[in-house]
């Protein structure tokens, strides 16, 4: 099992408190290892470089007021926040080890769908008629894409966009398609996604390029979207740089693996889930039962 790395750890506890420099390193000094003995304030009043216990106790204290889970009332707020510490910690260290299993790809794509939200409001797929565009010249605009996302598409449609907002909580997209016949592709990282961030609207279309669309879909069923709008490149998965250089490959089960560690580790991102419908004919015309037969 690779076990998640306690220092790592903290820096992601920091960065979810939204702790200053310095209260993160009080942080990382009071608790340098995992259900270590807490440190006395000799100690600490050498490695802070303070001249006296008070300037520890008043160091100490900032970093106590960042942690709303503390009760007020506890006396040893230090021994609290180890506890809180040490439970969050093993939760993911059990949650790490879970995703490091054996599962089917079919299971991994439950847990990462799982993980997230439903946001039909913030993400899907618009939909451009072939007879528009033949009188717009072949562009879709971003002016061009509709307020509301289809929930239905008809089967060999050509002109699909996909739109993605976000509300702020981070600036980079992984952005995964789960087609009809349940091959799993990395659609942003890839080459139909030359910028993988957001643009100052928060808004992402995919693919980005003016006259490339996303390849239509050839079967009937139900098509996955997932996202992870994160601040950073998770420089952590191995296969990262790969994608950014494909046209959109398929994903393995060792590939979802890495991503659902990856997300262990770095929990401060935002995971969204949506879906459609993809239909032999017309998408107001098509056979209801569709939506209780396809899980």
């Amino acid at each position: 099992m690779n076990d998640l790395n306690w220092l790592d750890f903290l820096d992601r506890i920091a960065s979810e408190k939204g702790l200053t420099p310095k209260q993160k390193i009080t942080l990382k000094t009071k608790y340098p290892v995992f259900n270590a003995r807490i440190a006395d304030n000799k100690f600490l009043i050498e490695k802070f470089g303070l001249k006296d216990e008070n300037g520890v106790k008043k160091r100490l204290g900032l970093l106590f007021k960042a942690f709303d889970v503390l009760d007020e009332t506890q006396i040893d707020k230090a021994i609290e926040l180890q506890g809180y510490l040490n439970k969050r910690y093993k939760e993911e260290q059990e949650a790490l080890a879970r995703s490091t299993e054996a599962p089917t790809k079919d299971e991994l794509w439950s847990r990462l769908k799982d993980l997230g939200k439903d946001a039909p409001s913030r993400m899907g797929v618009s939909v451009k008629p072939q007879s528009d565009l033949s009188n717009m010249g072949g562009a879709f605009q971003k002016e061009d894409l509709p307020k509301q996302f289809l929930d239905t598409v008809s089967k060999g449609t050509e002109r699909l966009k996909f739109q993605i907002l976000s509300e702020g909580r981070g600036k980079v997209l992984l952005l995964l398609n789960r087609d009809t016949a349940g091959d799993i592709y990395c659609v942003c990282p890839s080459i139909l996604t030359p910028s993988i961030e957001f643009d100052l609207e928060g808004e992402m279309i995919v693919p980005q390029e003016e006259f490339i669309y996303l390849p239509p879909p050839t079967r009937a069923g139900k098509e996955d979207w997932w996202a992870w709008i994160i601040n950073e490149e998770p420089s952590s998965l191995s296969w990262w740089d790969k994608m950014r250089n494909n046209g959109g490959d398929t994903l393995t089960s060792q590939n979802l693996k890495d991503l659902l560690q990856c997300i262990a580790k770095n929990q401060n991102g935002e995971v969204l889930r949506t879906y459609y419908f993809v239909v032999e004919n017309n998408r107001q015309n098509f056979d209801n039962d569709l939506r209780s037969n396809v899980k």
